[in-house]
């Protein structure tokens, strides 16, 4: 938790001066009070002591008034809460690789059905975009909230020779919407190694100047497959993820694919924002306050 006047604070150390000022208080009474009586007439002087009750009303008070003081101070709590716009651009590789069987029915068809229920979680007013790399790097849809066109993108993944990871990355960052910026990520799919093009760790650096998160996904690899394809470079994305200030994921399985992609739905549509909550503790301190006050009434026929 923050504040955003720290600095009100200070007046917490009130409190404590308060207390020790209103025990001195009953103690010099009390004192006063046996000098005027011997101890045979105390009980005829004095009331007799409410003992445990008496603190009760002070111990509430003195919460209430922490809290009060709290809220002036206008505290804030860091909560996940639902990202109003974003920009996400699908980076899929399309590499011959994809045709491997070790997913079924092929890598590529597995990477197709899990981006296009990736598409369903995500809110309807984010952008979507998709770019696809093989020896090259191409954009099948720019980003957009059309769903319909941008399932027709998904449909026409075609495995093609050669990765260019890199690429597919700059493509991917130059296809972002010009005008009113807003956040953007990429997710960026492969199952195999940088054979072409740009240096994938540098588009990552470029990103990061962008300040685009990149999320990368190795594809496939499954070694308990009947039939295992190439394994992708774990390394050469996960750098790519650094770099960029996101996060790498393994999927040897379609079903692995699957709860990646679940995962980055979560991570992509909240954002963590600091809220403001004062009326909390507002609503605390006038209940204690309330409940000291009343506690007093009750047992004291008086308020402080």
């Amino acid at each position: 938790m923050s504040f955003e006047w720290p600095s009100v604070l200070w007046a917490m150390l009130a409190i404590p001066l308060v207390l020790v000022a209103l025990f001195v208080f009953q103690a010099r009474r009390s004192a006063r009070a046996e000098a005027f009586a011997t101890p045979h007439m105390m009980p005829n002087v004095v009331s007799a002591s409410p003992r445990w009750r008496r603190y009760i009303p002070l111990v509430l008070y003195s919460l209430g008034a922490l809290a009060l003081i709290l809220a002036v101070a206008r505290p804030q709590r860091a909560m996940s809460v639902p990202r109003e716009r974003a920009t996400v651009v699908l980076a899929i590789d399309s590499s011959r690789s994809m045709d491997a069987t070790d997913v079924l029915p092929t890598r590529l068809e597995a990477a197709r059905r899990a981006a296009q229920s990736f598409l369903d979680d995500l809110p309807s007013r984010f952008q979507v975009g998709v770019v696809t790399f093989a020896r090259r790097a191409q954009v099948l849809s720019r980003p957009t909230i059309d769903r319909v066109a941008l399932r027709s993108a998904l449909d026409a993944l075609k495995p093609q020779p050669g990765t260019a990871i890199g690429d597919g990355l700059s493509v991917a960052l130059d296809s972002r919407p010009e005008g009113r910026r807003v956040p953007m990520v990429v997710v960026l799919l492969s199952d195999g190694n940088n054979t072409a093009g740009v240096d994938p760790v540098e588009a990552a650096e470029r990103a990061h100047g962008m300040n685009v998160k990149v999320f990368t996904v190795s594809f496939g690899g499954d070694a308990s497959s009947s039939r295992p394809g190439q394994a992708p470079d774990d390394q050469t994305l996960r750098q790519v993820a650094e770099a960029a200030d996101g996060e790498f994921f393994s999927a040897p399985t379609a079903a692995d694919l699957e709860r990646v992609y679940e995962d980055l739905g979560s991570s992509i549509t909240l954002v963590r924002e600091n809220r403001e909550v004062t009326t909390a503790f507002v609503g605390a301190g006038a209940i204690l306050l309330l409940l000291g006050g009343g506690a007093s009434a009750l047992w004291f026929n008086r308020l402080p």
